[in-house]
């Protein structure tokens, strides 16, 4: 840790491990984050790439900003492991103060963790929390906007037993706005699985599993991922 910045202690005896596999565009990444479960607060969290564009970065919070080692290999280093990459970086973000009672800090990856959890359950509800993003801190507001048809057709699995549901139901749409906390540190996106602006979520509210997440990505234009299997806890 940075001396004069201690992590964000956790506030009770567990935390929520969250998990996060994507493959896009040739780009294959890994995502974790600790999490507080009652507020999705994060404590700290890792981010990793394979491939040609070899790298990690870890985060951990402070009361105050965010510290933040990277890491990739040096030329020659791509097949060693992790620990062995001389390409290193250290930097910590001081935040702006802010009000007692302002939304906690996360990272992206949590925003799964409060589709699943926050009473976002008819039109006109909304969960708000600050995102750390590309470094920026940024106040995110998850708004469900309208109730909207569609078919499921996926694998679903549920501890030993696996079907296909296929159905018909009134699903939630939901919309992911971002905007800085800091008028003067303009200039950065949300980014959530690759996409970076405003993201669309269509979610099964009964599941609380998004059907369908949408938004920009640079260079590719709009992108619809859509779900086609589940593991649901029993």
């Amino acid at each position: 840790m940075v001396e004069g910045h201690a992590g964000v202690p956790p506030g009770g005896e567990q935390v929520v491990r969250l998990e996060l596999e994507s493959s896009l565009l040739g780009r294959h990444s890994s995502n974790t984050a600790l999490l507080e479960p009652d507020t999705a607060a994060a404590l700290q969290s890792a981010s990793r790439e394979s491939g040609r564009r070899a790298r990690f970065k870890l985060q951990r919070f402070t009361g105050d900003g965010l510290a933040i080692t990277r890491g990739r290999p040096a030329e020659g280093e791509e097949k060693l492991p992790e620990a062995r990459w001389s390409k290193r970086s250290f930097e910590f973000r001081q935040f702006a103060p802010v009000e007692r009672d302002a939304a906690p800090v996360s990272d992206s990856v949590a925003l799964f963790w409060v589709l699943a959890t926050a009473p976002l359950e008819r039109p006109g509800d909304a969960w708000r929390l600050r995102l750390v993003s590309d470094g920026r801190l940024l106040g995110v507001t998850v708004k469900a906007v309208s109730k909207v048809q569609r078919t499921l057709d996926f694998d679903e699995r549920r501890g030993a037993v696996k079907r296909h549901v296929e159905a018909t139901i009134r699903a939630l749409e939901l919309t992911i706005d971002a905007a800085p906390v800091d008028p003067a540190d303009a200039g950065g996106d949300l980014e959530f699985l690759g996409m970076k602006g405003s993201v669309r979520i269509v979610l099964d509210p009964e599941r609380r599993v998004p059907l369908e997440v949408s938004g920009r990505v640079p260079g590719a234009g709009t992108v619809i991922v859509r779900l086609h299997g589940v593991t649901l806890r029993e």
